[in-house]
């Protein structure tokens, strides 16, 4: 009798980088995180010069929208160069879309800024960590770190406890959904494919969606929750 796996499968690619040597896999990682890393950079910045703004409906639903065409596209052209080339080349309209939005939460009071520092520690570990790489390493380290850092800053900066807690969310969800994400990807991208990788990290906040589709459809499949008849 085979038991079916309570969720999906992993999508993959053909020649994905887990196929490739531990070296060269460790290797995608940091460019994809060094990438990712200094586009949030780009972004800060772009988002610091921008005008303030007072509605935040109005980049929400233009970065979603964004975001959610190139999902479809990637799944039109899942495997395919074609896929990469047009991610790779909406990386700077993410951006600037994404600072627009970033901005906009700023100037609602919201401390985004805390989701950059748990990246920020995680990048000094994928730069410190040598062959010993972890995903989970990675995480736990950059998050104790990070935590102490806003922690600080908060004190720092007087910020009220409501406040702080906020940041101190902000930085431990996004930092979550970076590494996790990150090592999920890795399946769905070819060496290469660094600059569409780093798209997939902003685009692929929408994979709960998709994600929940693929597992209702698995269980449906399977008859997992169907109550065998006598």
């Amino acid at each position: 009798m085979i038991v079916p796996n309570f969720t999906p499968d992993a999508i993959e690619v053909p020649g994905n980088v887990t196929e490739l040597p531990y070296r060269e896999r460790v290797a995608f990682i940091r460019r994809v995180a060094y990438g990712h890393f200094f586009g949030l950079v780009g972004l800060a910045g772009a988002a610091a010069f921008m005008s303030p703004q007072s509605d935040w409906r109005k980049p929400t639903l233009w970065l979603f929208a964004l975001l959610a065409g190139l999902n479809v596209l990637r799944t039109l052209f899942r495997g395919r160069r074609e896929d990469s080339v047009i991610s790779a080349a909406a990386l700077p309209l993410v951006l600037l879309i994404a600072a627009w939005w970033a901005r906009a939460l700023v100037d609602r009071g919201l401390p985004v800024w805390a989701a950059g520092l748990g990246e920020a520690f995680a990048v000094l570990y994928a730069i410190f960590c040598g062959r010993d790489f972890s995903f989970t390493g990675q995480f736990v380290l950059a998050w104790i770190a990070s935590s102490a850092a806003v922690a600080w800053l908060g004190l720092a900066a007087r910020l009220s406890p409501a406040v702080a807690g906020q940041a101190l969310a902000w930085n431990s969800v996004f930092l979550l959904y970076w590494s996790y994400d990150l090592a999920a990807l890795l399946s769905r991208r070819r060496k290469g494919e660094e600059a569409a990788a780093v798209v997939d990290l902003y685009r692929d906040v929408f994979n709960v969606f998709g994600w929940t589709v693929r597992v209702v459809q698995h269980w449906r499949q399977h008859k997992i929750w169907t109550v065998p008849s006598r």
